[in-house]
């Protein structure tokens, strides 16, 4: 009986998820931003970045930024999608690594 009364509940609570309440969703950021080139990531460096607001220190590691913007110092409006990728450095933990979905020049 017990085991019947939980597969009811599993069926109950499967049956009850709507899209995005059930899983988590990935969010996408898009917003203007500046490509910075961050130093060689081999003497603990950040390679190439999205800066985003350098004073509030916001920025992306991009996983897949083409040779065309890779310009210290370019405008882009990108959108963004967190990886399950982590970024290593000598920072406190693992950078989250982002996915470009869309990017164009400003």
């Amino acid at each position: 009986m017990k085991n019947f009364a939980a597969l009811i509940c599993i069926v109950i609570v499967l049956a009850s998820c709507t899209k995005g309440t059930c899983t988590k969703e990935v969010e996408r950021i898009c917003t203007d931003a500046v490509i910075k080139w961050g130093g060689t990531p081999a003497a603990d460096g950040l390679g190439w970045y999205i800066s985003v607001d350098s004073t509030r220190g916001i920025y992306y590691i991009p996983t897949n930024l083409s040779e065309n913007y890779k310009v210290d110092g370019l405008k882009v409006n990108a959108c963004l999608r967190e990886t399950n990728e982590k970024f290593h450095c000598m920072c406190p933990e693992p950078i989250n690594a982002y996915e470009i979905t869309s990017i164009r020049k400003l």
